[in-house]
């Protein structure tokens, strides 16, 4: 029996070609789903999507929401998309479970082993400075994301301090309270400090409830395809 040398590279050439040209675009769609369907795949294993609702991280999320607006029926909602697999530290936005709310977006203010302090300052209002153990000095914390500075007042102040009391190490009357964050805890905040409801009122969380770091979001008028082109057209 005699063989013949083939080349298959040949053979596929002539495959192709006597392939009707309906198969081939089928084979085009096809792989641009399986690659779709991939991507997605991954995207959904990184990130956790959440719909942001109320007003408790304005003016950073849901700008729109007017102050008197029910935020349960509201159409401003933001989106925000949390990596899973990070757990962010100070400043930084995250999912965290609470036994109070359920899961919430609450900035970082301080984490676990650090101090911190509420200060009353000349221009009549509070702020916050925190220090880590081998620091002499804790750092003022310029936070220019929250929505009033006037809500950083005295009764703020009351606040702060009633509910996080056991907590105390320091204070000079009502100018200045200093607080330990125990360890595998975070402080967190909302940015509309006037409404949120957050460790000012609860006190820390466990930072092992933290369900992810907020990675990116879009507004509620906005969808993710807008939003990708945006950041696309400021890359080029």
């Amino acid at each position: 029996m005699k063989f013949q040398n083939v080349d298959i590279s040949q053979l596929n050439k002539h495959y192709e070609k006597k392939r009707p040209l309906s198969l081939r675009i089928v084979d085009v769609i096809l792989g641009i789903y399986i690659l779709i369907l991939l991507v997605y795949t991954v995207f959904c294993t990184i990130f956790i999507q959440v719909e942001i609702v109320g007003h408790s991280m304005q003016p950073t999320f849901n700008q729109s929401l007017p102050a008197w607006e029910d935020a349960e029926t509201s159409k401003y909602k933001d989106i925000a998309f949390a990596n899973r697999f990070e757990k962010g530290t100070n400043g930084d936005i995250v999912i965290i479970n609470t036994k109070e709310d359920g899961a919430v977006i609450k900035r970082i203010i301080a984490t676990g082993g650090q101090e911190l302090t509420l200060r009353y300052e000349s221009d009549g209002f509070y702020y916050f400075y925190v220090k880590d153990k081998n620091q002499s000095k804790g750092e003022k914390l310029i936070e220019e994301y929250i929505l009033n500075r006037a809500d950083m007042n005295q009764e703020y102040w009351q606040r702060f301090r009633d509910n996080n009391y056991d907590l105390i190490i320091s204070e000079i009357s009502t100018k200045e309270t200093t607080i330990s964050i125990p360890e595998g805890k975070v402080f967190v905040l909302g940015d509309n400090r006037k409404v949120s409801n957050d460790s000012s009122y609860y006190g820390p969380v466990d930072s092992e409830n933290i369900l992810g770091k907020i990675a990116f979001s879009y507004a509620y008028d906005e969808n993710i395809f807008v939003y990708l082109w945006k950041q696309l057209c400021l890359i080029f």
